[in-house]
């Protein structure tokens, strides 16, 4: 998949009021207050994930985004930079909201990895010197108090095993997995390929007991 050379972001910077370097003089990331109007330099492009990909939570968790949209945001990104003009710069857009904030740094590290060849940890770089309350770890989908907290490296370590496995690469049918992740058609995702699948928790009746334990 990598394909470009880009300096990454030098990870300085402390707030997301001011576009923060991803990429340096090609790729930012700002945090605007919702209702805010946008106001692109003349030097800017501004985008952002669209409604249809944002994540849908089922309790009080809030992503991180499945992997149908970070692919295809991330091949979206690749090909908005591949065809930037001269001193034109990206700054990807997201509300301030600590959890619209971690799902946008999980897709630019995860940009990273799959676009770039960036290990975890350079991912990470160019957001290290973030404050830490303008991002939240990860969590289960309870409304419980969560035992466990997936931070957004653990989530970029995750794509970097797949894809040394061979599990995500080029081949990979995005329209597939989103047809499967509809729960229309099962809500079932392939873990291992040919050996593990999960989906949607089923609904416990009596009667299905009884079936299952026949």
């Amino acid at each position: 998949m990598p394909s470009m050379t880009y300096m990454l972001g030098e990870g300085v910077q402390r707030s997301l009021v001011a576009p923060l370097p991803v990429l340096d003089t090609r790729l930012y990331l700002i945090s605007i207050e919702p209702g805010t109007p946008l106001q692109p330099q003349k030097d800017e492009v501004y985008f952002t994930l669209g409604k249809r990909l944002r994540y849908v939570p089922f309790c009080a968790d809030f992503g991180p985004l499945n992997l149908g949209t970070t692919y295809q945001m991330c091949k979206h990104m690749q090909i908005l930079l591949a065809r930037l003009p001269p001193g034109k710069k990206i700054v990807y857009h997201t509300s301030t909201d600590p959890s619209d904030i971690s799902n946008s740094l999980y897709l630019l590290g995860a940009f990273l990895c799959m676009c770039l060849g960036s290990s975890p940890e350079e991912a990470w770089q160019p957001f290290a010197g973030l404050d830490p309350c303008l991002s939240l770890p990860f969590r289960d989908a309870t409304w419980a108090k969560s035992p466990f907290d997936l931070h957004i490296i653990d989530c970029l370590a995750g794509l970097k095993r797949a894809m040394d496995e061979g599990f995500l690469n080029a081949s990979f049918e995005v329209e597939e997995y989103f047809y499967y992740d509809d729960p229309n058609n099962g809500d079932l995702h392939e873990v291992v390929p040919g050996k593990f699948i999960a989906f949607k928790g089923i609904y416990y009746s009596s009667l299905f007991l009884e079936v299952l334990l026949e």
